[in-house]
């Protein structure tokens, strides 16, 4: 992980949360405070669909780090995506860097998604005021 003074770096986190309760699924995210903070990720754009076991969250965030596979495979167990997903990332990832595969290693199942605008919206409101505001006025 190398850190690049004012350059920002994009990344697309993708969670997978087999929670049916979406008021869970924020709570989660919200008391993940510190992985956000550590790695200096900030929301830009949040998409929330809903599956038939729970939630899949598309989350473009933007960093100061410059991120490889194994970061943000690390990064998205730490913020709480599903952990046999996150095992079979991890596996998919080795193999990958072992030049023993190329397939491609962070994939969320799209077939039965339903797209959720209002829960978005609102998620996304929360990551940045509950998790940057709350940060950047304990700075001051």
């Amino acid at each position: 992980m190398e850190r690049r003074g004012n350059t920002h770096f994009t990344y697309t986190l993708k969670l997978d949360f087999d929670i049916k309760d979406f008021d869970k699924v924020v709570d989660i995210l919200l008391n993940r405070g510190f992985v956000f903070r550590q790695f200096d990720l900030r929301p830009i754009h949040v998409i929330v669909c809903s599956t038939p076991h729970g939630y899949h969250i598309y989350m473009d965030v933007e960093s100061q780090f410059k991120f490889d596979a194994k970061d943000i495979c690390f990064i998205q167990t730490a913020l709480g995506d599903d952990f046999k997903r996150c095992c079979f990332n991890w596996e998919r990832v080795r193999q990958i860097e072992n030049g023993k595969s190329d397939f491609t290693w962070n994939v969320l199942f799209t077939d039965r998604e339903i797209y959720e605008p209002s829960l978005s919206r609102y998620l996304e409101d929360k990551l940045r005021d509950e998790i940057w505001r709350s940060a950047d006025t304990s700075t001051k």
